[in-house]
């Protein structure tokens, strides 16, 4: 025999009664997500127009590839060649090999 925290209603009229509310409450439910779910899409949609109006016209200009240059590869002008040696802190000391 299965235990009710509450026993189901014993008449007809408080059974209808009670379809009613729980068909009212899920009606609620289903509204109240629809608008949750209205609004969420909502403002991801707008969050990505913005973001898309400022990448396309606020990003900065790339250069133009010259021709016969792959347009994804650098030019020389682009490269900074350059020669170092480690220079250590302590006294005494070089980074470079003698």
């Amino acid at each position: 025999m299965p235990v009710y925290i509450t026993p189901p209603p014993g008449n007809g009229l408080t059974r209808v009664l009670a379809v009613i509310i729980g068909v009212l409450a899920l009606a609620a439910f289903f509204f109240v997500g629809l608008v949750a779910l209205v609004i969420v899409v909502g403002v991801g949609l707008v969050l990505g127009i913005v973001a898309w109006v400022r990448q396309r016209f606020f990003a900065p200009a790339s250069p133009k590839s010259t021709s016969g240059q792959a347009p994804g590869s650098r030019s020389r002008a682009d490269v900074i060649d350059a020669e170092y040696s480690v220079v250590s802190r302590e006294k005494g000391e070089r980074g470079d090999a003698d």
